[in-house]
């Protein structure tokens, strides 16, 4: 967008836009320089269907206060009460509401999420999280997707690099863990496995970058000491 004026309102209230595409607008604020005062120039954004899958995560960052700080000498994005209008299950939600750090978004074109899971990526901290929540599952998956080999066109933004695996099992029938040399298991560092049937966890079923883990139950036996945390 191009501004004619230092001194601006641009007002895009009520029109069909679904996308606020910002991810290269820092890089284009470092290419700026401004002698003070700064440009005043507002984008009114109120009423319009947004989308809130991945695609808005850069305006959730600069709503958040998450950008560069060059990239406010641009322009001020006022939201106003902007709302999604899908995915369903974000219809209604206030913009000013979500967080860059919490939003997730469902990688429906990822091939090999292990079935009946649900895959979902987590821009802010680059986390591929694998959900198998409340399926009554027996067992955990027997291999996971490797979120470092992932192919630009499965994620949004496309520039998104994901390193981390955040695996959730709360919720089933699950006794035991497959090993970690399992495919995908080494990039697990979060992992939730509360109300399963789990008793005992060795140590070749921990994951080696285990950062976080869900408390498991109450008569779980922790056999693998001694281990570093």
């Amino acid at each position: 967008m191009h501004f004619l004026s230092r001194d601006i309102t641009v007002d895009l209230t009520y029109n069909n836009i679904s996308i606020i595409d910002l991810q290269n607008l820092e890089a284009l604020a470092r290419g700026q320089t401004y002698n003070q005062p700064l440009p005043n120039r507002r984008i009114l954004l109120d009423k319009n269907p947004l989308v809130c899958d991945c695609e808005v995560y850069d305006l959730l960052r600069y709503l958040d206060d998450r950008i560069e700080p060059e990239a406010h000498s641009l322009f001020e994005i006022i939201p106003g009460n902007l709302s999604c209008a899908g995915p369903p299950e974000m219809r209604g939600i206030a913009v000013k509401q979500l967080s860059s750090l919490k939003i997730q978004c469902l990688l429906s074109r990822l091939g090999d999420c292990p079935r009946p899971c649900a895959c979902y990526e987590r821009p802010a901290d680059s986390a591929l999280i694998v959900d198998c929540s409340g399926l009554n599952l027996s067992q955990s998956p027997a291999k996971l997707p490797d979120p470092v080999k992932f192919d630009a066109s499965v994620l949004s933004p496309q520039r998104i690099k994901l390193n981390q695996t955040e695996l959730r099992l709360r919720g089933n029938r699950i006794v035991t863990l497959p090993p970690t040399t399992a495919p995908g298991y080494d990039r697990v560092t979060r992992l939730y496995l509360s109300h399963n049937n789990i008793s005992t966890l060795e140590a070749e079923q921990v994951p080696p970058h285990l950062q976080v883990s869900g408390y498991l139950a109450s008569h779980l036996a922790c056999h693998f000491f001694p281990l570093s945390w």
